[in-house]
């Protein structure tokens, strides 16, 4: 997904590979704190992720996981667009009861083969 097209306050469904997890910064004099995680999609675009307070905290995932997401919103800050964890987004890691997770879950094991 080309995150540059979407407009800044619409959410979004997406699924991708995680390449990258932040660690927890506080923010604000330790107001809040947040993490960014960094996606591949199926179309190789890179997307930042940022969770919030608990979500950054109590974040589960692992690298070369694959994520879904519904319901998150594309916020832009200083000229760049990622896509922000909400209480309504829904995180979900390697659940192939989702198809598109299914096929890249196939394609990283066929690409391991391959090496």
């Amino acid at each position: 997904m080309e995150i540059d097209s979407i407009n800044s306050g619409d959410f979004i469904d997406i699924v991708g590979i995680i390449r990258n997890i932040g660690e927890v910064e506080n923010i604000k004099d330790d107001t809040f704190v947040k993490r960014e995680v960094t996606l591949k999609d199926d179309l190789k675009n890179e997307l930042t992720i940022v969770l919030w307070n608990k979500n950054a905290k109590s974040f589960n995932g692992n690298v070369n996981d694959v994520m879904s997401i519904k319901a998150g919103k594309v916020v832009e800050y200083k000229g760049i667009k990622k896509v922000s964890v909400l209480s309504i987004t829904i995180l979900k890691f390697n659940d192939k009861s989702i198809p598109e997770v299914k096929r890249l879950l196939k394609e990283m094991i066929a690409a391991k083969e391959e090496d």
